[in-house]
């Protein structure tokens, strides 16, 4: 991964950062870390660039958890339980028409309109449009999707489509900052590191079926 703008690179956390797990129903993060903070200890930043090629209309689907490299899985969630995985994803294609769909559970949309029947549709040209990251949205260079992963949590899934009428090459770039974390109790926390603290926001908290819900 080459020409990442240096901002890309400022988004990420450091060592000392205090991250809350927002949310301790089990239905979210897992008890472990679930409603609690965590101070980042050490960071290691690896790029991961992946590539596709796909016909014009097709599709591609990954769940971004799996780790068998040898059959083009993404590997994404980390192995130690005090690991985070804090990722940013960017895109490039060679004709700019790649749209990415981030789903979660791996087979289910959650990026939706509330009215019954909008979600994302490849096969219906208004639906098409509806929810995906697009690389105006999150460029190669500059990507703004972040994701946060921990060991076990169930998988974020992602479905490519090519929008456009031939062939298209499509690059997604993945940051991925491996921060080490350590428990620490809130009431440990000084009001400034509070005000900093990153919330980690559960993908199934902003789901249709729990948006607005009070966050247990």
């Amino acid at each position: 991964m080459i020409g990442i703008a240096p901002e890309a690179w400022k988004q990420l956390l450091e060592p000392k950062q205090v991250v809350h797990f927002v949310g301790s129903h089990p239905e979210y993060w897992q008890e472990r870390v679930a409603g609690k903070y965590f101070r980042v200890m050490l960071t290691q930043q690896i790029p991961y660039d992946r590539a596709y090629i796909l016909g014009a209309g097709a599709s591609y689907s990954a769940d971004i958890s799996d780790d068998n490299a040898a059959i083009g899985d993404l590997g994404l969630y980390p192995d130690n339980t005090m690991t985070l995985y804090e990722i940013l994803l960017g895109m490039k294609s060679t004709s700019g028409s790649m749209l990415c769909y981030p789903r979660y559970p791996p087979n289910e949309w959650f990026i939706t309109l509330e009215e019954g029947g909008f979600i994302p549709n490849v096969a219906n040209n208004n639906l098409r449009y509806l929810g995906p990251w697009s690389e105006e949205i999150t460029p190669y260079d500059r990507p703004q999707v972040r994701l946060h992963t921990i060991k076990d949590e169930e998988s974020v899934g992602i479905m490519l489509y090519n929008d456009a009428p031939i062939h298209n090459k499509v690059v997604l770039g993945w940051i991925v900052n491996r921060c080490l974390m350590k428990f620490v109790n809130k009431e440990d926390l000084t009001d400034k590191e509070l005000e900093r603290c990153r919330e980690l926001i559960h993908a199934g908290l902003v789901t249709r079926g729990h948006w607005g819900e009070t966050v247990p």
